[in-house]
């Protein structure tokens, strides 16, 4: 196992579809990870609160509170705890207002298997 993998984090995982919450899980097997999950940008705040994650996996599109704006809602409150927009969407004009709202970067779902990779180099 990879040394940087047994580092336990904790991560949030917004997303209104619970086999992608589910898919996002499988990709950490061999991680230590606490893993937390809500289905709306609605939630995501007193998720934060109560469990004070290292990052926020956040979907785009939400039945009540879409993933640009849960960011800034988390991002205002909680400006430590990194956010990685995750999206079937991906184009320039959507990665940047991801990064305006305060997200690390915009990942489309169709890499999310790149996911654990991303982790590592940060970690190492």
């Amino acid at each position: 196992m990879d040394v940087a993998l047994e580092i336990i984090m904790k991560i949030l995982i917004v997303d209104d579809n619970s086999h992608m919450r589910l898919m996002i899980k499988s990709l950490f097997t061999q991680s230590q990870s606490e893993f937390f999950e809500c289905d709306d940008g609605l939630n995501s705040i007193e998720m934060c609160e109560q469990h004070n994650p290292d990052y926020v996996l956040m979907d785009f599109k939400m039945k009540y509170v879409d993933g640009i704006t849960a960011t800034k809602n988390i991002k205002k409150k909680f400006p430590h705890i990194k956010i990685i927009m995750v999206s079937n969407y991906s184009d320039e004009d959507l990665s940047h207002e991801a990064k305006c709202a305060g997200a690390e970067f915009l990942l489309p779902k169709e890499d999310l298997y790149l996911l654990p990779n991303y982790f590592i180099e940060k970690l190492v």
